[in-house]
């Protein structure tokens, strides 16, 4: 099967589709249908095919953990934000 793949100066694929775009490269595959994730910046295209790189997928799943601790952080942030400013609204601080 035919696939289009951004790849970029590092070999990382960035995006992967099924139609000719400028700026993609056209590699043929025999498989139907490429892995999940490969456009989540942990595969490499090694001039014939695609590899994952361990090591960008870890780092990748530990910036992934870190947005959702700083998210949660916000949240409780926002919250607490909110429950003063209705604690002083009711004249109780």
């Amino acid at each position: 099967m035919t696939f289009y793949l951004k790849i970029d100066e590092n070999n990382i694929i960035r995006d992967a589709i099924e139609y000719p775009f400028e700026g993609y490269t056209e590699v043929h595959l025999e498989e139907t249908h490429l892995p999940a994730g490969i456009n989540g910046g942990w595969y490499r295209w090694n001039g014939a095919t695609y590899e994952l790189d361990e090591e960008l997928k870890r780092q990748a799943d530990e910036r992934i953990k870190e947005l959702r601790r700083q998210e949660n952080t916000d949240i409780i942030a926002e919250v607490i934000d909110n429950y003063t400013l209705e604690l002083i609204e009711r004249g109780m601080l």
